[in-house]
């Protein structure tokens, strides 16, 4: 007799730290069309698209946004994921069992879907891309109204090194109940900069790349793509606007489409100067909890997963960047 095993979905927190753990054993039954290199599974049982009827209008059930170009043919389509690394949202609240605490992991996890199967992102047209980016900001706009909601993240996994699981292009909209250690962190950061000096860390960061020059891969009027000074890893990059906006979500159609030609710049970079490299997007935005964050600017990270990540970064939780940000500045140009 096989016992079932009942599905976890909470964040746990570190006693030792304070940090927060996902443990979500939902995920382990979603489907896989990648496998390691970025080749496609031998599995026949995964080898049909999980989007397919999606794309082909043959299913609504799940969908909660399309955004259509301007033949109105739907070109992004959000649906609910069926297999979500949260439950459906209630009222998570803060508990205890024994010296631990958790809280349930209820919140929002939808997918983005583009339309071309064998389309990368790098390939879209800038005006796909805006639309692209017009989905993230449609459904940021609408989960920041949830009251439960404190953090909402937009993510996309590029190849199987960075996460994807499905050959299908597609992104990840993730809203929690609390807000995630690595953006506490920024907050603090910037925060604690703009009460002690009245600006915003942001600009001060723009100003002075803009000086030294040595940093700036390129720019247009309205966002600059920088080589952090402090790179987790090799050819990472971070997308600024030049205007402080708390929130991506706030961001306009004009800003889109210019964030779009920026985006895909960078990307073709990747393709052309490095590879088909596998990378993780993140759109680093303010928490949704009713604080203003006067000093916080979100902006775009871009982390290629080319390293191998060994003890030392492990055990101690230590990045290691192994080519300069300059260096990387000078290929990527």
């Amino acid at each position: 007799m096989i016992r079932k095993i009942k599905t976890t979905q909470e964040f746990r927190q570190d006693i030792f730290t304070g940090e927060w753990v996902l443990v979500s054993t939902n995920r382990n039954h979603r489907p896989h069309t990648l496998i390691s290199n970025g080749a496609k599974t031998s599995n026949l049982s995964n080898l049909i698209n999980p989007f397919a009827d999606i794309i082909t209008g043959k299913s609504k059930e799940n969908i909660v946004l399309e955004v259509k170009d301007e033949t109105q043919e739907s070109q992004v389509f959000v649906v609910n994921n069926i297999y979500p690394l949260l439950k459906p949202i209630n009222s998570p609240k803060y508990q205890t069992e024994g010296p631990y605490h958790f809280v349930e992991g209820e919140g929002e996890h939808q997918v983005v879907i583009y339309r071309d199967e064998d389309t990368q992102i790098r390939d879209f047209s800038i005006k796909k891309l805006a639309l692209m980016f017009k989905a993230f900001q449609a459904r940021s706009l609408s989960l920041m109204n949830n009251k439960h909601i404190r953090y909402i993240a937009v993510i996309h996994n590029h190849g199987y090194q960075a996460g994807a699981s499905i050959a299908h292009p597609h992104s990840q909209i993730i809203a929690t109940p609390i807000v995630p250690d690595g953006i506490e962190r920024i907050v603090e950061g910037v925060e604690g900069y703009y009460c002690s000096n009245n600006r915003h860390l942001a600009q001060v960061i723009i100003d002075y790349e803009q000086d030294m020059k040595k940093r700036v891969i390129l720019e247009n009027n309205f966002f600059i793509a920088l080589s952090p000074y402090a790179s987790r890893v090799a050819y990472e990059v971070e997308i600024y606007p030049k205007y402080p906006q708390t929130h991506f979500a706030y961001t306009n159609q004009t800003e889109l489409y210019n964030l779009a030609k920026i985006y895909k710049a960078i990307l073709q970079a990747y393709y052309t100067k490095i590879g088909d490299i596998d990378y993780n997007m993140t759109i680093i935005t303010a928490p949704v909890d009713g604080n203003l964050y006067k000093g916080f600017r979100w902006f775009i990270r871009l982390t290629p997963r080319i390293n191998f990540v060994g003890g030392y970064e492990i055990g101690t939780d230590t990045d290691i960047c192994v080519v300069s940000p300059e260096i990387a500045t000078e290929i990527l140009r």
